[in-house]
């Protein structure tokens, strides 16, 4: 039991730190602050620390889905499925922040963002592949 309470108030902290930066207060544990998304600095730092905020609000979702699953006593049926889950929130939380930012993307971004967007259903099909493998030799 106290291992359950532990984790839901991981999945509450994990899902307050993926979201409420947008909102302009961070929350970094054990202390909530109130900052910018980005700084008014050079556009070059501002797209660094968008990118350092996506990342970090798609991982705090990853390991908040999987809280999730584990509290409902699902267990992922294949390896690719955290590859697969945190690529799907990298490509969500991108366009959420950088629509809250208005920043505009380089080229680079660009070539991240569309690589996310082919990789996510080839990741799809290789796990649904995958799950449907392995109880192939229980039968």
């Amino acid at each position: 039991m106290p291992t359950r309470i532990f984790m839901v108030v991981l999945l509450l902290w994990f899902v307050a730190g993926a979201f409420l930066p947008l909102v302009n207060i961070n929350f970094v544990f054990p202390v909530l602050t109130f900052v910018p998304l980005t700084d008014p600095s050079t556009g070059d730092y501002q797209l660094i620390s968008l990118r350092l905020q996506i990342v970090r609000a798609a991982s705090f979702m990853t390991m908040a889905y999987f809280i999730f699953k584990y509290l409902r006593n699902r267990k992922p049926l294949s390896s690719v499925v955290p590859v697969l889950v945190f690529t799907n929130f990298l490509i969500f939380f991108s366009i959420i922040y950088t629509l809250r930012t208005g920043l505009i993307w380089s080229w680079e971004e660009w070539g991240a963002f569309a690589f996310l967007i082919i990789l996510a259903p080839l990741l799809y099909k290789e796990n649904r592949g995958e799950a449907s493998k392995i109880f192939s030799r229980d039968w």
